[in-house]
Parts: C-alpha cells; structure tokens; sequence
C-alpha cells in the first residue's frame, strides 16, 4: 500500500522473499491440475504484488502446483514431481533463470538438506525445504504430526515450512486429528473454516472440465 500510494506501481519491483510462496497454497486448492494455465496466471499475478523476484514468483507457482495435486489425492512422489515440472516450465518463461531453481531441483532428487543455521526467508531456499521434508516424509511414511516436527527441526524460518507442509499434506486428506497440540491451536470458528472451505470447492468446480 505505502508503495501504491508513493508511486501509483501494482506490482513490486523486487522482492525475494517467501511471503508469495505462503499465499499460494488457496490458489492451488481452488484451481484444478488440469487447470494449469489458469492457476499460474493467478499465482504470479498475486505474487507480483509484494515480490517481483524470479526466485519468488516462481516458488509461488511451484507451491500452488502441489497444493493442486495434494488435494486430488496425488501421491507424494507425485506431488514433488509437480514442484519439479513447475520449475521446467518457469525456466522457459524466466530465461537465465535454471541457476535460481537448481536448488528445488536437487530437494527433488533428494540431494538437499538445509544449512545447520537452518531455513532462510528465502523463497527458493524455502521452496526446497518444503520438497526435502515432503520426500524425508515419503521414504519415512510419516504421518502428518511427524512430517511438521520434522519440518520445525530444519531451524530457522520454520513456521513458514512447516506452514506450507501442513498445507500441503493436509489437504491429502492426512489425519488431521492426530496432531496432538491440534487443541491449543487458535483456528477460526468451525461455521468460517466450512464457509471457506465451502467457497473454494465450489470455484474448484468452476474452474474444473
């Protein structure tokens, strides 16, 4: 807002961090897999609000991939493979831009693990943390619970991965009820959870073949 008001700019001129990537898990489960157009339209024009970095508006489409194969039930391996094809795609819109998102593609083939001064703010950094925890909970078969404490000890920016972990595995359906702190978490009301979750499936449809 204080950028719009000074310069009259909709979008950001730079901006690397993760804050994209946290808002686009709503897109991925509002728009269909077979929706791919439709979906990365909508994930770089949110993005480009906050964050004009490649690194940033790519992770953004990456996450609202997965998030859009997680709540059709796809497998994990599946899921991760949606990052990774993600990124072949934004390598040929984002010339120059293969060197950025080497990282997610090594957390793909499971050669990646974080700094011992853990996960940065960094959108790409991030990104590559969540597919290393994803694949860490495929070859572990974690359920959600172990899959989010392995998430908080990568260190650092934590919440964040762990956030977009939940968001991922969660909308597979996984066993919600058995996160044992899942009690002192402040959620909204039952009545605002339903008539969101009720929004979203009904633009799913929308946007469905």
């Amino acid at each position: 807002m204080e950028r719009f008001i000074a310069t009259g700019a909709l979008r950001a001129a730079g901006g690397d961090t993760n804050g994209a990537a946290m808002r686009a898990l709503p897109i991925g489960w509002a728009v269909p897999a077979a929706a791919a157009e439709r979906r990365r339209e909508l994930s770089i024009g949110l993005s480009r609000t906050t964050h004009g970095a490649v690194g940033a508006i790519g992770s953004a489409c990456a996450v609202s991939a997965m998030a859009s194969r997680a709540i059709e039930a796809s497998p994990l391996r599946g899921i991760i493979d949606a990052a990774v094809d993600e990124i072949t795609w934004l390598e040929t819109e984002f010339p120059n831009s293969r060197t950025i998102f080497q990282p997610i593609r090594r957390a793909g083939s499971g050669d990646f693990s974080p700094t011992p001064a853990g996960v940065s703010m960094n959108a790409v950094e991030t990104l590559a943390a969540v597919v290393h925890v994803l694949g860490h909970a495929a070859r572990k078969s974690f359920a959600l619970a172990d899959a989010l404490r392995y998430a908080v000890s990568l260190g650092g920016d934590t919440d964040t991965v762990a956030a977009i972990v939940g968001g991922i595995l969660g909308s597979r359906l996984e066993d919600v009820a058995a996160i044992p702190w899942l009690s002192r978490v402040a959620l909204p009301d039952s009545v605002e959870l339903d008539a969101l979750s009720m929004a979203l499936s009904s633009l799913r449809q929308s946007l469905g073949p």
